[in-house]
């Protein structure tokens, strides 16, 4: 198992409660892949820096979780797929907690 960081975007059109239920969707894909997530950061509604898909804000969540490399491309996929995601970027972390 590998450690990754998830940062993630969602549609400033989302309610907090709604975000929020996203956020615990992707938690529980984790899991059910096998993996485990051990931290959620949710830093709420804010500005982005510049416009993406027309939007000036978003919903920012950023997840600690450790996984088997060979589901994050599963696990990337699925994100695209979600119309409430703006942007998602995927990091693995170094064992001492840095990204590679």
């Amino acid at each position: 198992m590998h450690l990754y960081e998830a940062c993630l975007i969602f549609r400033p059109a989302l309610s907090p409660e709604e975000a929020e239920k996203l956020a615990e969707k992707l938690q529980n894909l984790i899991g059910e892949a096998g993996g485990e997530v051990s931290k959620v950061d949710s830093w709420g509604k804010r500005k982005l820096a510049y416009s993406v898909e027309r939007e000036k804000e978003g919903y920012y969540y950023f997840l600690h979780f450790s996984q088997k490399p060979e589901v994050i491309s599963e696990l990337k996929r699925q994100l695209r797929l979600m119309p409430e995601v703006l942007r998602f970027m995927i990091l693995k972390m170094e064992r001492g907690g840095k990204s590679a």
